[in-house]
C-alpha cells in the first residue's frame, strides 16, 4: 500500500493532464526515430497505439535476440520480443512513467540502431535525429 501511495503521489505531483501529454510527446518521438530508421510499426493506425508500449516490427535477416541481448549486454536496456504468433516478428519497447522521458527516448533510438546495424541493417535515416527534430518542433508550437 506505501508504494502504491507513493506512486499515486507522483502522479499527483507531476498532474494527470501533464503525465499523459508526456506519454503522448515521447511515444511519437520514438515513433519518428523508428521510421527514420526504416522500421514499421506493428499497429499501422497511430490512433490503436499504446504509448507506453512499442511495437515495431523486426526487420527480414534481423534477429530480435541479437539485437535484444546487445542492448542489454551493452547499455542495461531491456526490451522485449513478441511471444506466440508474434514471436520474432515484434519488439516490445516499453517508454512509461519515470521512464517516458526526452533523454531516455533519444539514448534509446540511439544505442537501438547500434544494435541494429551490428546485425547487418542499414537504416534508413537517424532515428536519434528524427526524434530530436520532433522534439524541436514541439518546443516551436509551445
Amino acid at each position: 500500500f506505501y508504494a502504491l501511495r507513493e506512486g499515486l503521489a507522483i502522479v499527483a505531483e507531476e498532474g494527470i493532464g501533464a503525465r499523459w501529454e508526456r506519454h503522448r510527446r515521447n511515444h511519437e518521438a520514438l515513433v519518428a526515430g523508428l521510421e527514420a530508421l526504416g522500421l514499421t510499426m506493428n499497429v499501422e493506425r497511430p490512433e490503436h497505439r499504446l504509448w507506453p508500449l512499442n511495437t515495431p516490427r523486426v526487420p527480414d535477416g534481423i534477429s530480435d535476440l541479437a539485437v535484444r541481448k546487445h542492448l542489454m549486454d551493452n547499455y542495461g536496456i531491456e526490451i522485449l520480443g513478441g511471444f506466440g504468433p508474434l514471436a520474432g516478428k515484434i519488439f516490445r519497447i516499453g517508454i512509461m512513467g519515470v521512464d517516458s522521458t526526452e533523454e531516455n527516448v533519444v539514448f534509446f533510438l540511439d544505442k537501438f540502431e547500434e544494435a541494429l546495424r551490428e546485425q547487418g541493417y542499414e537504416a534508413a535515416g537517424s532515428g536519434k535525429d528524427a526524434a530530436e527534430a520532433y522534439y524541436r518542433s514541439v518546443m516551436a508550437e509551445a
